[in-house]
């Protein structure tokens, strides 16, 4: 059986043994084997001591030094038990950091949404529409060469790995859509009139979605930490299915940027203070050399001759003519041929030409720090161009992908080690 069991049999019998508020670890390749060790010592005659959730085994129960008759198997399930809390060690904040550094996703949902507005006491935002992209991790780290490749073609921002799973929802919000609103998203009342309410049927597709994937799988949304799972968490709440879908990795890709970037600008700094301490270095020990080279050569005195003596040693002059004095100076002195300035003149005539022809003119990835991490902004300090299209879910994911492939190496490392649980993240209302 634990040779075939799978994760959700093996989480669902285990949860069935230790009761709701025990808290099952990430089934993954560095745990799987532990839990499934566990589960057979708990097998008494082949068949499990199946306990149920409202009647967890207490210490009486158990007949720990309490004079009661214990049940087979009771103690294997205490010492499962400690062994358990050992192995997740939950401090309330996430998991251990000896869990988080041996889980490697294997699935990246890029995700945004669209929504009435911003938080506030009187009218709680409603989603409008939700979009969510899978991609294998190993098929967004190949993005980048890509993204290099062809940075300059018309159908740049449409370069995507060719698998890759997409669920777009819209919804109708129950509730008003600001004009202004409607101006940025390009949605209003009227054209979600008819869609379905954000209800348990919509959490039910969204489970079986993520469930479908990769596992483990981490949502990647910008900002997300301060609005996009907040908002979701709610309408989850809203629908009293908010545990469907609690075992679900998350990731803020602003936080990881500005981590990303600022470590960069921290590297390029340290690396620019060695280089010069190596070249202050090197040339004080060229000086020092020097000095103590000048100061032990022994220095000749010339010998003084007289007038006489010296005159046998001159060259005569040679008349020359004011024509040939002329075309001497023109030789030391030829008149300025302006190479570099007609170069660079024609440089300018040649790209101007090229602008108004239509031709982009060739970038370069910028991997300095930007001044801003709103999204459209900082794709265009990384790409040279802003997003064609902007405040749309799907629009916004695809922009959102760019973005991160371009530190794609940085990106997997940072969310591999700086994940959050979903069921962790607070409701916004």
């Amino acid at each position: 059986m634990a040779s075939t069991i799978t994760d959700d049999e093996l989480r669902n019998k285990l949860s069935s043994i230790l009761g709701p508020n025990q808290t099952i670890p990430p089934i993954v390749d560095s745990t799987r084997s532990v839990l499934l060790e566990k589960l057979s010592q708990l097998q008494c005659g082949g068949e499990l001591e199946i306990i149920s959730k409202t009647n967890k085994p207490s210490a009486e129960r158990l007949g720990l030094g309490l004079g009661f008759k214990t049940f087979p198997g009771s103690k294997k399930l205490v010492d499962f038990e400690k062994k358990l809390k050992k192995l997740t060690k939950m401090d309330g904040d996430g998991l251990s950091k000896q869990v988080k550094d041996d889980l490697r996703f294997q699935t990246f949902v890029f995700f945004d949404l669209e929504a009435t507005g911003l938080p506030s006491d009187t009218r709680p935002p409603r989603i409008t529409e939700l979009c969510f992209k899978a991609l294998d991790v190993d098929h967004f780290s190949a993005l980048k060469p890509l993204l290099l490749m062809y940075k300059d073609s018309k159908n740049f921002e449409d370069i995507l790995p060719r698998v890759a799973n997409t669920l777009k929802l819209c919804f109708n919000p129950g509730a008003m859509v600001p004009e202004k609103v409607t101006d940025i998203t390009g949605l209003s009342n009227d054209l979600l009139e008819n869609q379905s309410r954000f209800k348990p049927e919509s959490v039910n597709l969204l489970k079986l979605f993520l469930e479908n994937l990769p596992q483990p799988i981490c949502l990647v949304a910008h900002n997300g930490s301060r609005y996009d799972y907040p908002l979701l968490q709610a309408e989850l709440n809203n629908t009293g299915l908010q545990n469907l879908i609690d075992n679900v990795y998350i990731v803020d890709s602003l936080t990881a940027l500005k981590h990303i970037f600022n470590k960069k600008v921290l590297d390029q700094d340290d690396l620019f203070e060695d280089n010069l301490f190596e070249k202050e270095d090197f040339n004080s020990d060229i000086m020092v050399a020097l000095d103590e080279d000048i100061a032990s050569a022994e220095v000749k005195k010339p010998r003084l001759r007289d007038e006489d003596e010296l005159n046998l040693f001159k060259t005569p002059k040679k008349l020359v003519s004011p024509m040939d004095s002329a075309k001497n100076n023109l030789v030391q002195n030829p008149p300025p041929t302006c190479h570099s300035f007609n170069r660079r003149r024609t440089s300018e005539l040649l790209s101007s030409e090229r602008r108004q022809s239509g031709a982009k003119v060739k970038k370069k990835l910028n991997f300095d720090k930007p001044t801003s991490f709103s999204l459209p902004l900082l794709h265009d300090h990384i790409f040279g161009v802003k997003p064609r299209n902007s405040h749309g879910a799907e629009a916004d994911v695809h922009a959102l992908i760019r973005v991160c492939a371009s530190q794609s190496e940085f990106f997997v490392e940072f969310a591999q080690k700086n994940y959050d649980l979903f069921k962790d993240v607070k409701k916004m209302w």
